[in-house]
């Protein structure tokens, strides 16, 4: 064996190592914090039930307001996969599936670039990069980012396959594995129909390449040719356009049907829609920024890196009616000896981008066409270095130098947030509220705002239906969704549709900055019973009153603890009635500012005999919350006594 040939093998292992290193530190830090996603307990549910029921379920079985009407469009396999994993790991499935993505994007990401360009520390690296610009999300949406990346792949793929031969097989092999990942995304999610899309600008991409490499009669269609990528027969071209027929016909083979091509568009023509739905909000180059600042730069620089490149290669190209000049000579030295770039990934990047001004969602597909230009930019510099013959151990340092500056990015940008927990985030799913509602029998009607429908119908149903949940546009219209949210700020608004479906209890947000029907607690029809800094719950007074015993009576706004805590007081409602339902609050939100702030209040005002409790309430507050203004302005009301 060559010498070159046993010193290339363990170099090539230990990349290989050091890249699967690279992906699950990285998958383990987005692994590593608490479900929070708003939407996937309806996800995990509808799983189930499809399951059980052995049904596309093609009518609304969980909420009150549509109940059996038509569920146009789920992501019914995707639900099913993820409920299958629930089941399969519990609270472990989505961390393992986050971790899994990760080791997935890099192959797929490799099946873009010619099988000698494959260096798997190159491929690693970008895909960390790409994934601090987005995050992994906990919902079938997942499944699509995943897809988008293996689309692309594949087409390049294929567009290599079929400039080397057009004999049957050959056109099998490079266009069966695109129709079929086509039709498996549209099963998965409805963003499968931008991989349609992209099947049919297929051979208008292969057609250009064609009309240049044929006709090269000019210096700039020559350039064109190299940027194009490699030219393809005409039998070629007619099935690349019969292949991508054929997508679009099987994509109407879904659980769905005709829906996929239907529905979301409702919410992307609603204005308020468009600013409640975080998805759908338009976002920018500067939102993005704001959002995922490390994506935005990822965007921005893989487009002038990519525009740097294409420009090059159009200014070093030969003219077909005259020798190379001397200085494009030199321009082409600069350029690899196999070219991997092409103009259509540039293109694709600023489509992506552009999207970011229409939707939010947008953002996940632009950091993955930032990495695919990344990644063919890094190509053809792996190919530069080989070819000039720099030293082995200096790429070795270089390799692992990149590496080191990846995971600490990853680090710097996903550490903060690293929780080792997979339990749910209480911040976001409201946890306490639901199991209080189970402990007292609460069930029937419920009305709850947008983001908490989802996890009340996993765990509460079939006992209990919801108002609204997250399928806000594909069960629900949008101007049902837009009355529910005016609902849960307007009391007029809220008790005529009370009056009319019945609903005897209310599911509300308390989180900071995001509380809603905050005007039941002083409405007398209505009880405030469970207390908690993110959840609160109100019970109808006529359809729960044995609940009334738990009420929390001095607090006429769930949100304005502290100052209520003073009204109570001076209104001359029992101290001791304060006392115990402020203790209920801090039970249920231990480290909540509002309820241990309320209780340190109550103390100082109750005199010196409670000051002793006092001081021991203000040292737990200082420990978890000590730049609060809300604890500052305490300790100068404590600081004005002693």
């Amino acid at each position: 064996m060559p010498s070159g040939a046993g010193a290339a093998a363990p170099r090539s292992r230990a990349g290989l190592l050091l890249s699967i290193a690279l992906l699950l530190f990285v998958g383990a830090l987005f692994a590593a914090h608490p479900s929070a996603d708003p939407d996937l307990p309806w996800h995990l549910r509808t799983g189930q039930l499809a399951l059980e029921r052995r049904s596309t379920l093609p009518f609304d079985p969980f909420s009150y307001s549509f109940e059996g009407a038509p569920w146009r469009y789920k992501d019914l396999l995707a639900d099913v996969l993820l409920y299958l994993g629930s089941a399969a790991f519990g609270r472990f499935s989505i961390p393992l599936l986050r971790v899994a993505v990760t080791l997935l994007y890099a192959p797929l990401l490799g099946l873009a670039l010619d099988r000698r360009d494959r260096r798997p520390l190159t491929l690693a690296v970008v895909v960390t990069v790409s994934l601090c610009g987005f995050g992994l999300s906990e919902r079938p949406q997942l499944f699509g980012h995943l897809l988008f990346l293996a689309l692309l792949a594949l087409l390049d793929r294929a567009q290599r396959g079929l400039a080397e031969g057009d004999d049957t097989r050959g056109l099998l092999r490079a266009l069966a594995p695109v129709v079929a990942t086509q039709w498996l995304w549209v099963c998965l999610h409805r963003s499968g129909l931008i991989g349609l899309a992209l099947g049919l600008a297929f051979p208008l991409r292969l057609s250009l390449a064609r009309v240049f490499a044929v006709r090269a009669a000019s210096e700039r269609r020559s350039a064109l040719t190299a940027l194009l990528g490699p030219a393809v027969s005409r039998r070629a071209l007619g099935a690349a356009s019969l292949a991508a027929v054929a997508g679009v016909a099987l994509a109407c083979l879904n659980p769905s049907g005709l829906a996929l091509f239907t529905s979301s568009f409702a919410v992307e023509r609603s204005a308020m829609m468009r600013q409640y739905v975080t998805d759908f909000r338009p976002l920018g180059l500067v939102g993005y920024y704001r959002a995922f600042p490390a994506g935005a730069v990822l965007v921005v620089v893989a487009a002038i890196a990519g525009v740097a490149r294409l420009a090059l290669a159009a200014a070093s190209a030969p003219s077909p009616r005259h020798p190379l000049h001397p200085r494009r000579a030199r321009l082409a030295a600069l350029l690899p000896p196999r070219p991997s770039l092409q103009l259509w990934h540039v293109a694709l990047l600023a489509f992506t981008t552009a999207q970011l001004w229409s939707a939010a969602r947008w953002l996940q597909f632009a950091a993955l066409s930032a990495g695919l230009v990344l990644a063919h930019l890094a190509s053809e510099l792996t190919q530069l270095v080989e070819a000039r013959g720099w030293p082995s151990r200096g790429r070795g340092l270089a390799k692992a130098l990149a590496a080191t500056l990846a995971a600490a990015l990853a680090t710097a940008i996903v550490g903060p947030s690293v929780d080792v927990s997979v339990a749910e985030d209480p911040r976001f799913y409201p946890i306490g509220a639901v199991a209080f509602a189970k402990e007292h029998g609460l069930a029937g009607r419920v009305a709850t705002p947008l983001y908490y429908g989802g996890y009340a119908l996993q765990q509460l149903w079939p006992d209990t239906r919801v108002l609204v949940d997250g399928r806000n546009d594909t069960v629900y219209p949008p101007e049902f969704v837009v009355r529910t949210i005016f609902e849960a700020e307007d009391a007029a608004t809220f008790a005529a549709a009370r009056a009319q479906d019945g609903a005897g209890w209310v599911l509300a947000s308390n989180a900071p900055g995001r509380v809603t029907h905050r005007f039941l607690a002083a409405d007398p029809a209505w009880m405030l019973v469970y207390w908690s800094d993110f959840a609160v719950v109100y019970a109808s007074r006529a359809a729960h009153p044995e609940l009334a015993p738990l009420q929390i009576d001095f607090l006429k706004d769930a949100d304005a603890v502290l100052p209520q805590v003073i009204r109570a007081l001076d209104a001359g409602v029992a101290p001791r009635r304060i006392h115990e339902q402020l203790q209920r609050m801090v039970a249920t939100s231990p480290a909540s500012v509002r309820a241990v702030g309320g209780l340190c209040l109550y103390y100082q005002r109750m005199g010196p005999s409670w000051w002793g409790r006092r001081d021991e309430t203000m040292r737990a507050l200082k420990a978890f919350a000590p730049e609060q203004p809300i604890v500052q302005a305490l300790e100068r009301e404590i600081a004005a006594t002693r």
